[in-house]
Formats: structure tokens, C-alpha cells, sequence
């Protein structure tokens, strides 16, 4: 996959700076041959990105893939996808997993499995969607709809997700205006300047981020962080010890986290509460509930994503 060659590109690039570093200490001292050096060393990157793109060195250079290659065409085992469960996938995420970025939905249909390595990336690399993306409400929310229509207009390729792009943009945009039109409107109603509100009440919002941030950290650890640390320590000091998921995707227990949200949006309109006193205590209610606004979306949002994955679930989950 592309990921792979631009990890290579970079190892490239750190290895090459520390020959140079300790080899010849003097030569990067001028500006002048230190931009040249990162310029000539960003080309050749680029370039190794360009090659070697979908593993073309493992296919076609490296001896090794040529083995791999032939045991592939003769090996019993056989890898395939769930017939029902992926036939509506408009986007295999299983293929997007891919190092050699090829598409295991296809193997039955052409009855090949030339190039497998069987890595089985694409069984533990499944793309994890947040919020309403993982409801049957997906497919009318406005930054699917602008996604998939980018998507489709400029043909962008399927590793590009124009959908979460747009949706981080409008998100990004939503709360940027919401703060902009709130504290220009108090500063108005105070007769304080807009840096003096925000720096007053713009620390409230923090809650937001760091608390309703939770309810995502708190349940990738269970379907994904604890396994890989607790495997990866074992795999570095030679342990012996295997750990498997505490939890699997759509398990219904996962759902007492999406109270963090909640939490911080209250949490968030306390501290404004408390906050506004510096700003004055004439139109102190008024100052507050324009200064509200972001965490009353906020939690109005969480609503919604709680009502759409109670009930409007999606009709399948990606089993693996």
C-alpha cells in the first residue's frame, strides 16, 4: 500500500541524515547545502514512493516475492471474505489494508490469490468508522453526501477518504464560526475586546476535547490498544505471552462510553458559568448563554449519534 513505500521513503531519508550527521559533522552547517541535501533526499523519496508503490519491489525485484508468488498459486490454504456481510462494501477496506494492495473480495470471483502472502493485514486492519458514519443514517449526513460526490468527480483514488476529510473540515469549520460569532457577539454586549473573551472564556471548551475525547480513547483500548501493547511487549522481550481483544466492534457493553460526551459538554457549560463572573456580572445570563452555544451543539450532537446507533444501527458490521 502506499503507507508502505512512503515508510520506506522516510527510513531512507533518517538513514541517509545520520550517515551525513556523524560521518561528515561540518557539512551541514552551511544553509545553502542543507536545503540541497533535504531537496535532493525529498526527490529521491518521492521517487522510491513512485516505484515501489503496491510492494512492485517484492513483486518483481526482490527473489523472495517470486517464492512467495509460487507458493501462493499451490498453498491449501485459502483466504476469502464474508459473502453477504461484504457484497454491499462500496469501499473494501479490506483491500485498502493491503501491502500489495490487491482486493481479497476478488479472490473467489477470480479464483487466484497470486501475490497473497497471507499477512492477513486486511483481517486486523478493517477501517473503524466514529459516530453516525457507523448508522444507517450515514449515507444522508452532508459530509458523506459532498464525500462521496468529490469522490466520484474527481476520481480520486480509493485509499483518499474525501468523506472523513470533508467531515473533519466541517466539523473544523462549525466550531471555529460557533466561537467567532459567540465571542464577537458578547464582546459587543460587554464592550470588551475579542481577545479579552476569548481568553477568559475560551478555556472552558477544553472539557470537549480532553474528556469527550475519552469515550473513543477508552473504546479503541478494548478492541485495539491493549492486545497490541500487551503482544508488542511480549514480542520485544520474548515472553511468551499472547493477549486477544477485550472487546470485539458492535459489542453492546462499548456503549456506557458515549456518556463522556455528555459529560464534558456539561462539564464545559459549568465552567463558562463560572468563568463569565470575569467578565462582568451585569448581563452575566445573557453572556452565558451566547457563550453556550458550542457546548449545547455539542451535546446535541452526542444525541444524535446516540439515538442513530440505538436505533438506527447499520444493517452489517465487518466481521473479521
Amino acid at each position: 500500500m502506499a503507507r508502505q513505500s512512503l515508510h520506506r521513503s522516510y527510513r531512507l531519508q533518517h538513514f541517509n541524515l545520520m550517515v551525513v550527521l556523524y560521518t561528515f559533522p561540518s557539512f551541514l552547517k552551511s544553509p545553502l547545502i542543507t536545503a540541497i541535501f533535504f531537496l535532493f533526499f525529498t526527490i529521491l523519496s518521492m521517487l522510491f514512493f513512485f516505484l515501489f508503490r503496491g510492494m512492485a519491489y517484492c513483486k518483481y525485484i526482490y527473489p523472495i516475492g517470486s517464492v512467495n508468488t509460487a507458493f501462493a498459486r499451490t498453498s491449501p490454504v485459502w483466504l476469502s471474505t464474508y459473502e453477504e456481510e461484504c457484497k454491499s462494501c462500496k469501499k473494501p477496506d479490506c483491500a485498502l489494508a493491503c501491502p500489495y494492495e490487491l482486493n481479497p473480495s476478488k479472490f473467489e470471483e477470480r479464483k487466484s490469490m497470486m501475490y497473497c502472502t497471507m499477512c492477513m493485514e486486511c483481517a486486523h486492519t478493517t477501517r473503524f468508522l466514529h459516530g453516525l458514519s457507523r448508522t444507517a443514517l450515514s449515507e444522508y449526513m452532508p459530509w458523506v453526501i459532498v464525500g462521496n460526490y468529490l469522490q466520484k468527480t474527481f476520481g480520486f483514488p480509493k485509499w483518499v477518504d474525501m468523506t472523513g476529510l470533508v467531515a473533519m473540515l466541517m466539523a473544523l469549520s462549525l466550531v471555529l464560526f460557533l466561537v467567532w460569532a459567540s465571542f464577537t457577539l458578547i464582546a459587543k454586549i460587554t464592550g470588551k475586546s475579542f481577545r479579552e473573551v476569548l481568553l477568559t472564556l475560551g478555556y472552558a471548551f477544553a472539557p470537549l476535547m480532553i474528556v469527550g475525547g475519552l469515550s473513543h480513547v477508552l473504546e479503541f483500548f478494548f478492541i485495539e490498544y491493549y492486545h497490541n501493547i500487551v503482544n508488542g511487549f511480549s514480542q520485544a522481550f520474548g515472553l511468551g505471552i499472547h493477549a486477544e481483544p477485550l472487546a470485539k466492534r458492535g459489542d453492546h457493553w462499548l456503549r456506557i462510553f458515549r456518556i463522556f460526551p455528555f459529560i464534558a459538554g456539561f462539564w464545559s457549560m459549568y465552567i463558562l458559568w463560572r468563568r463569565t463572573e470575569f467578565i462582568g456580572k451585569y448581563g452575566r445570563l445573557s453572556v452565558f448563554l451566547v457563550s453556550s452555544i458550542l457546548p449545547v451543539v455539542y451535546i446535541l450532537l452526542s444525541l444524535l449519534v446516540l439515538v442513530g446507533v440505538l436505533f438506527f444501527p447499520a444493517q452489517h458490521f465487518h466481521r473479521h
